[in-house]
């Protein structure tokens, strides 16, 4: 039985296909969590505008 032995070439093709998934998945961490923080603004800013209408329609 044979062995086959990576060659140089082939561990460069291998890790540069590592470093282009990884960065995609990197960019999409990035926009969830921008994401996230924009629907956390939106959430704060809507419970804000829910409680000025309460107060506006008690007066």
């Amino acid at each position: 039985m044979a062995t086959k032995v990576a060659t140089k070439d082939d561990i460069s093709r291998i890790m540069s296909a590592i470093d282009t998934y990884t960065a995609e998945a990197i960019s999409y961490r990035n926009r969830d969590t921008l994401r996230g923080r924009a629907i956390m603004g939106h959430d704060a800013k809507l419970k804000d505008h829910e409680n000025r209408l309460t107060v506006l329609e008690t007066k």
